[in-house]
């Protein structure tokens, strides 16, 4: 058997209703869950720190002036849309 780590930390109320119910969900233990959810936020901080440098944001160049510029580099850092319409990256 493995070696278990006792670990007491408090969260807020609505998370831990959240959390076991979203184990529930799953058919898991809370406790099963939570170790399966720290695994997997430690394996993305190891590729985080795999070495390389994080990629550098391309500046972004924008018609809507300073607004959609900001808009612009917010989506960029988020990953997950292109940047504003009217904004060019070069």
């Amino acid at each position: 058997m493995t070696n278990m780590a006792r670990v007491h930390y408090e969260i807020p109320d609505d998370l831990h209703r959240r959390v076991k119910a979203a184990a529930a969900l799953k058919g898991e233990t809370l406790k099963d869950f939570l170790i399966a959810a720290l695994e997997a936020a430690a394996k993305v901080d190891e590729k985080a720190r795999s070495g390389r440098p994080p990629a550098e944001p391309r500046p972004v160049r924008s018609g809507g002036g300073r607004a959609a510029a900001v808009a612009a580099y917010k989506e960029h850092l988020a990953g997950s849309r292109p940047p504003a319409p009217g904004a060019t990256q070069t």
